[in-house]
């Protein structure tokens, strides 16, 4: 599984963009899929930069950008450091929901259009390795809703990984870091594992990943359609609410 987890990491979006954008979303994407969760304190400066390959100021421009977008948070002092900013639980679900409808919408159809094939790729293309690390990847447990998080975008990235098709995989990705900048806000910090739409999920992606190890697309989009079904009828109930 780390082979495939290192893999997903590398494959970084490739934009003609300034540097310093360009680095701000590759940090926006490791925190979408959860390889930086809520509070965590980003690597000290230097060592960033370097596993980067960039130098300091453009990621401090890039740090900077993302503080705008409170994304990040720069602690100053001996304690400081810059962290990623925790949006679950802030009292502001009912504001959200006013204004997310329309994006809600839209990056469901836009993932209920491509996410079963790209589960169906997955299954017609995954080779030995790729389908012992899905396996490996559905079998961790959340023990948080912030592994829960990341453990949701790994399985979806990897299976884009694993279906060989870079646009699939730039498409996805970018979709998956527009709707969570949002929609996280609405994750409420008492969710536990055993939250019942936490483990339905992870049922429905052990599911997902054993039909793709079997190599039954029609199963594995199947699957899959009926799995973002299920979440964007959650999510239409939770902005016609207010909240979780």
């Amino acid at each position: 599984m780390e082979s495939l987890l290192a893999e997903l990491a590398e494959i970084e979006p490739v934009r003609h963009r300034p540097a310093h954008v360009a680095v701000a979303d590759t940090i926006r994407s490791r925190i979408a899929y959860g390889t930086y969760q809520p509070r965590q304190r980003l690597p000290a400066e230097r060592d960033l930069a370097e596993a980067l390959g960039v130098g300091r100021t453009t990621l401090r421009a890039a740090i900077r950008m993302l503080n705008e977008e409170r994304l990040l948070e720069t602690v100053r002092g001996r304690a400081g450091g810059t962290f990623v900013v925790d949006r679950r639980g802030r009292g502001t679900k009912r504001r959200i929901a006013r204004g997310s409808g329309q994006q809600m919408r839209e990056a469901y159809e836009f993932r209920l259009a491509l996410e079963p094939e790209i589960a169906r790729w997955a299954a017609e293309r995954a080779d030995a390795r790729q389908r012992g690390e899905l396996r490996e990847l559905v079998a961790e447990m959340p023990t948080s809703i912030s592994t829960y998080r990341a453990l949701d975008s790994r399985f979806h990235l990897a299976l884009a990984v694993v279906c060989d098709n870079r646009y699939a995989l730039e498409a996805l990705r970018r979709a998956r870091e527009e709707f969570f900048v949002w929609a996280d806000g609405f994750f409420d910090t008492a969710w536990t594992p055993h939250h019942p739409n936490v483990h339905t999920s992870t049922h429905e992606h052990a599911e997902i990943a054993e039909a793709v190890v079997g190599g039954d697309g029609e199963r594995a989009a199947l699957l899959m359609a009926e799995h973002l079904q299920r979440s964007a009828d959650i999510y239409a109930e939770i902005i016609r609410t207010g909240g979780l």
